[in-house]
């Protein structure tokens, strides 16, 4: 698959191409791996749901192996903006709900945090953290920031927080080919 990728960034160098790597059960020692695994995933199915054109390379196992439905994908995201009112308990009840982990400290991807009106996560399709401000009930603020230091890097209008697959509360019963528009091309190689 990577040179397939490859001759395909060469050939088509306006197009995204991205790989849809195989999943990985996950067990705890695997964990990290997984969740780095899952992110990738995540990423190109949630381009396929929002009808991006990308060129996807995969292998048959990757596509056949199961993943949530488009549907459930859809209920699975959480969509945020700055400015709306938020029900700060249901929001943390929704990220366990999408396989996130609190700790005390957001390190990694996939866990989240929570000290009164702030709440930390690191969400899968982001590369770094984010720090959400609530004024009472509403969004005050939305910023990136860098875990280490925990200095705020630039605030956000708005973000999507994509679930964790395999750890959601959906059972995956679909494959990757459901997020394909009925105009997508597929060339399955020997």
């Amino acid at each position: 698959t990577e040179q397939c990728k490859a001759d395909l960034m060469t050939f088509l160098p306006a197009a995204p191409v991205l790989e849809l790597p195989v999943g990985e059960i996950s067990t705890f020692q695997a964990a990290a791996k997984s969740l780095e695994i899952a992110a990738m995933r995540m990423d190109v199915l949630s381009r396929l749901f929002q009808q991006e054109k990308i060129v996807v390379v995969a292998t048959i196992e990757s596509i056949v192996q199961k993943v949530l439905s488009p549907q459930d994908f859809s209920h699975g995201r959480i969509e945020l903006k700055a400015g709306e009112v938020l029900n700060r308990e249901v929001f943390l009840t929704q990220l366990v709900h999408c396989g996130y982990e609190r700790v005390d400290e957001v390190s990694s991807i996939g866990q989240f945090c929570a000290r009164g009106g702030i709440i930390d996560f690191f969400a899968l399709n982001h590369e770094r953290p984010i720090r959400l401000e609530l004024f009472g009930d509403e969004i005050d603020s939305l910023r990136e920031f860098e875990p280490e230091t925990q200095r705020s890097l630039g605030n956000l209008s708005g973000t999507t927080i994509l679930p964790v697959t395999g750890y959601t509360q959906s059972i995956p019963t679909a494959c990757a080919l459901s997020y394909l528009p009925p105009e997508s091309t597929v060339i399955f190689l020997p």
